[in-house]
């Protein structure tokens, strides 16, 4: 499998692509936290037989100093050349895993992303995925660059290299915000996928083998394989099956390329658009600035609630999977536990309640007499984000127990 954890900010349709772009190659870049690995004191043994494990391209202009105002979209770059990673160990791999980690420009409305705590959790997912999955990061500044090159078993990728493809370039050119997100966040949902299908064809491209990628957000932590999720699917035959809305999504090449050439084509024109996004997406509190391709409205026989249809990734991602469902999955339910009900714990949000957790050697459970499967993936999201370091002060430290508790915030 490949896992690739995408965080990008800022690209749309706008004078500001530009600033736009770079903020949601940041977003992106940063929704990528992925995967880990039980083998704790091995880095040696990983950096042996890994080879190269930190892979820093230089930039068009001959230097890695960050520039705010460079535009993406017109620099010469490259994915990965094949010399500059162990091609022994690539040639054993077909698994991935891909951290994004990009910073916004410095005129951008949102706040500089701390490299530490990325660091941190990156570090974590590897302990529980290496060496089964090969790791990679990509990013675009010489502070994160030199922070990332300093794990083993990871291969750096300067982000300020990648050379936007076609499709790439046509979406960017078409897409047209209606969400009631950030504008720049919710670009960045939508064109990460086109992103991370590009990485991996053009990886494979080059003889190195590809077999199942799942993205991730930087704010998920894997305790477990990801496809130990459920025991019972038939991996071979999946070109997509969701874990955790966009923020964790196993897929095969074929499959995260057809959701990326669904996208292009559901933007090819403003009216095909428009058609689309009223089929699919739902109904919202009117927010005019964010309504760019449709307008706000009034339901039929209701004079006093403005509305607009709001339209996510997700939402794309559902109308893509129910094209065929026979080989594309969101998490199926076998108890009535929601997630729960996978054949390990993923929690989708930690801000809903508070858990006792319980560490029995590598493996965590919730101290519950209900919930008896271990936990595989923790999704840190929104607020939730502050349990981050005293979770991995937990997995690491020497006490058995650690209860977050959302009451105290």
């Amino acid at each position: 499998g490949v896992i690739t954890i995408f965080f990008f900010q800022n690209m749309y349709h706008s004078p500001k692509a530009r600033d736009i772009l770079h903020f949601i190659i940041s977003f992106t870049f940063l929704a990528a936290v992925a995967a880990a690995s039980h083998l704790r004191g091995e880095e040696n043994h990983q950096a042996e037989s890994r080879g190269l494990t930190s892979l820093v391209l230089p930039s068009s202009k001959g230097n890695t100093e960050p520039d705010a105002n460079r535009d993406l979209f017109s620099m010469k770059a490259y994915f990965v050349d094949p010399k500059t990673i162990s091609q022994k160990y690539l040639d054993l791999q077909d698994r991935h895993v891909v951290f994004c980690f990009v910073q916004p420009p410095q005129n951008s409305s949102y706040k500089k992303f701390e490299v530490e705590p990325i660091v941190a959790l990156i570090k974590e997912n590897l302990r529980y995925l290496s060496p089964k999955w090969m790791v990679h990061a990509v990013t675009d500044s010489e502070i994160s660059i030199r922070a990332l090159s300093n794990i083993k078993g990871l291969q750096v990728v300067d982000m300020r290299n990648i050379r936007p493809s076609e499709r790439f370039l046509q979406f960017k050119a078409t897409y047209i915000p209606q969400s009631q997100s950030d504008i720049e966040y919710e670009a960045f949902c939508m064109w990460r996928w086109i992103v991370i299908s590009d990485y991996f064809n053009e990886l494979k491209q080059k003889g190195h083998p590809v077999n199942f990628i799942v993205s991730l957000d930087t704010d998920v932590l894997l305790l477990d394989d990801p496809l130990t999720v459920d025991r019972q699917m038939e991996w071979s035959t999946m070109e997509s099956y969701r874990i955790v809305n966009g923020a964790a999504v196993i897929w095969n090449l074929p499959g995260i390329d057809s959701f990326a050439n669904f996208l292009v084509d559901s933007y090819s024109t403003r009216e095909k658009a428009a058609e689309l996004v009223l089929k699919h997406g739902t109904r919202a509190s009117c927010r005019e600035d964010k309504s760019l391709l449709i307008e706000c409205f009034f339901e039929e026989g209701d004079n006093t609630n403005l509305l607009m249809v709001h339209m996510s990734d997700m939402y794309w991602y559902f109308a893509w999977m129910q094209q065929n469902t026979k080989v594309r999955f969101t998490n199926r339910v076998r108890d009535g536990g929601g997630a729960k009900g996978m054949d390990c714990y993923v929690t989708e949000s930690l801000c809903d309640r508070s858990i006792r957790f319980i560490r029995r050697g590598v493996d965590v459970y919730e101290n519950s007499e209900t919930q008896t499967k271990k936990f595989c993936v923790l999704h840190f999201q929104g607020w939730s984000k502050i349990f981050v370091s005293p979770f991995l002060s937990f997995l690491e430290g020497s006490s058995t127990e650690y209860f977050l508790n959302i009451s105290n915030i």
